[in-house]
Order: structure tokens, then C-alpha cells, then sequence
């Protein structure tokens, strides 16, 4: 089956995936770094350098018990999120530089739809640059590029 992006000019298609890569987007992709390696859904946190945080649907019990780690949880709200499936909690404990942007790109070429599921709300974005400036967890450098990304990004 032809995908959607061969029938359109290429510089309209890197345009359009342009304008969708960016911090804030929410990507479904096979994390191989997870345990057990499983499609996940992401927030890209930056694109240079391409580092995203983890979507999980829940908190897990070491991060519940740990206050510093706990600080680091951001809550999403199905209800403003409509590619999710219930309430999901983004994890910014750690950004991860898992994924070559290159690769990435050529990815969302091929399967836009299902890999691409939307942004975070202006609102929880906010959330998150609020954590991370207190984030004990984060490195301050990794700090500057995620904060910077997200108000760059989405004119906050």
C-alpha cells in the first residue's frame, strides 16, 4: 500500500513533519530501553538533541516511595489528551536520548498516523517546565535544552 507522504512533494512532507517534531509532541515508538522493550508513548522533551520522556499509565511503586523521584511525575488528563486511553503520568526523571532524529524522521514518513498522536495541553507543558526547573534528578544543561525547546517550541 502507498503511504500517504509519496504522493506529496517532499518539501512539503519534511515541512509537515517539521511542524510536528517538536517538544511537546506526543509519539507512540518501540522504546528497546524499557523492560521489557515495548511500544511506549513519548513526549519529545527536545529535538536538538532528540531526548523524550516517557508516558506511563501509572506510577510505579519505587517512584511513589521515593520523594525526589515522585516530584518528577507530571499528570495528563485523558480528558484534554484524546489520543489517550485513561489519565497518564509523564515520567521526567530521566530524558532519554534513545532515538537517531534521522531514523525518527523517516519513521514518521512512512507511518505518520500511527506513530504521531497529538501535543500536551499549553497547561500540563507548563507543568513540566515547572518540574523540571526543580528537578533534582535532571543535569542543569539537559534542564536548559528541555526548558528551552518547550517554550521555543509552543510560544510559552
Amino acid at each position: 500500500m502507498t503511504s500517504f507522504s509519496s504522493l506529496l512533494p517532499q518539501s512539503i512532507v519534511q515541512s509537515v513533519i517539521s511542524n510536528h517534531l517538536k517538544a511537546g509532541a506526543v509519539l507512540r515508538i518501540f522504546c528497546d530501553f524499557t523492560t521489557p522493550p515495548k511500544h511506549k508513548f513519548v513526549m519529545v522533551a527536545s529535538v536538538t538533541p532528540l531526548q523524550v520522556f516517557i508516558i506511563n499509565s501509572e506510577i510505579h511503586p519505587y517512584i511513589r516511595n521515593n520523594p525526589d523521584l515522585l516530584a518528577d511525575q507530571v499528570d495528563i488528563p485523558q480528558a484534554d489528551h484524546s489520543f489517550l486511553s485513561h489519565d497518564s503520568i509523564l515520567n521526567c526523571i530521566q530524558a532519554h536520548q534513545a532515538f537517531n532524529i534521522s531514523h525518527l524522521q523517516q519513521a514518521l514518513l512512512s507511518d505518520f498516523s500511527q506513530i504521531y498522536k497529538g501535543n500536551l495541553r499549553p497547561y500540563v507543558l507548563r507543568n513540566v517546565i515547572d518540574v523540571i526547573e526543580k528537578s533534582v534528578n535532571l543535569p542543569p544543561i539537559t534542564k536548559k535544552q528541555i526548558i528551552t525547546a518547550i517554550k521555543a517550541d509552543n510560544e510559552l
